[in-house]
């Protein structure tokens, strides 16, 4: 019989400090221990009219995450599964219209305080969802709205990069774990470590993948294709060591392969009869490089995992053979776009595996965007999931 434990998925939380633009200040000079007492003060006054605002000024459609819904969020995912084996955050802490916010509020900041500032809210959102799973792993990932300067903006080794890797680091309890990450993140974004308990066969590979974007760019506006040739390289490098090594992989990352449906059907919007003959839709990446990586090594990967379109999702990467590797996209904690779903898996690994999505017709009963995913460590793999439908692309 296969030995199954429980993961929680979060994703996308957008957490929005501008809420209350009345908070700023004070958000500012206080350190991230005293951001929670702050953000539950009771709404100013001009909060409505301001944030409105400073909605439009930055062009942000929707509303994101103020800290209230995010600590419910988190909360729940913990009253749904206290014990977890670990948790995973694949991206997108910030939200959206970050940077573009703090300008419209410190015209004057230099952006060595822009990037301070976003450092220190995914400092504190760290530790928030630490104090939340206190006694377990916590695995972060970057996303597009995380940077020092603007939305699909990053310099390799910039003083975020570094921020952001001692904040991680710190929600690993492991010390070798934290010794990996802690020499590889400030340069990319990424790292590698250990999965724990009935995982410890299975490494866990994050990457930053914006530098895969197509809208990527450095903070100086540059293009910079190295970055992203760098990084497929370093994550051909970990896969090769996994298969040398006769381990088992997961791979984390925020933006995932494939066609951007939203993107490529709002180009026909006002020509629908041209939809059905696009001949270049729209891609979440620059190239195929990281999709193809993946499925190249789909022998030892058992899972892909990636974020972004707010939507839960599951797609196959095709690698040689019939050998496909499955790639869970997490809901979003966000209510833009959001759609709120609960996931089981019952999985390990074996050479070539054939991966099996069936629906469920059980109620929706959770309210956080909070994926419970239970693995087989036994050499076979089926995977049921529990919401209503799961979006199969």
């Amino acid at each position: 019989m296969p030995t199954n434990t429980d993961v929680v998925m979060l994703s996308d939380p957008h957490f929005d400090p501008f809420y209350d633009p009345a908070k700023l200040s004070e958000l500012r000079r206080a350190p991230v221990t005293e951001w929670s007492a702050i953000l539950s003060k009771p709404d100013s006054a001009t909060r409505v009219g301001t944030f409105s605002e400073l909605q439009r000024a930055c062009g942000v459609r929707g509303t994101d995450s103020p800290w209230p819904l995010v600590l419910t969020a988190i909360r729940e995912a913990k009253q749904t599964q206290p014990t977890p084996l670990f948790v995973i955050v694949s991206g997108d802490l910030l939200a959206h219209g970050f940077h573009c916010k703090f300008r419209q509020f410190e015209p004057s900041a230099t952006p060595v305080e822009t990037s301070a500032f976003a450092a220190k809210a995914v400092s504190f959102l760290t530790q928030q969802v630490r104090s939340v799973f206190p006694s377990v792993p916590i695995y972060f990932a970057l996303g597009n709205n995380d940077s020092s300067c603007a939305d699909y903006h990053e310099t390799p080794d910039s003083a975020f990069l570094k921020s952001a890797a001692a904040s991680f680091a710190a929600t690993i309890p492991d010390p070798e774990a934290r010794a990996s990450l802690s020499a590889s993140f400030p340069r990319l974004g990424d790292y590698s470590v250990m999965l724990p308990g009935a995982m410890h066969n299975t490494r866990l590979i994050v990457l930053q993948d914006i530098f895969q974007s197509s809208y990527y760019k450095r903070c100086s506006e540059e293009p910079d294709p190295a970055a992203a040739a760098e990084q497929i390289e370093w994550l051909r490098k970990q896969l090769t060591d996994v298969r040398e090594s006769g381990q088992q992989a997961w791979v984390m990352a925020h933006i995932p392969p494939g066609i951007d449906v939203y993107t490529t059907y709002h180009r026909y919007l006002f020509a629908p009869g041209e939809a059905c003959n696009v001949k270049q839709p729209q891609t979440f990446l620059s190239s195929g490089a990281l999709g193809d990586t993946i499925a190249e090594f789909g022998d030892v990967v058992g899972l892909a995992i990636f974020a972004h379109s707010h939507m839960d999702e599951i797609k196959l990467l095709h690698g040689p053979g019939d050998i496909a590797v499955p790639a869970k996209l997490v809901p979003s904690i966000s209510p833009i776009n959001a759609t709120i779903r609960r996931l089981w898996s019952r999985r390990s690994h074996r050479k070539r595996r054939r991966s099996k999505i069936m629906r469920s017709t059980q109620p929706r009963t959770a309210r956080a965007s909070a994926g419970i995913v239970s693995i087989a460590t036994r050499r076979s793999t089926t995977c049921r999931t529990s919401p209503r439908t799961l979006s199969n692309s």
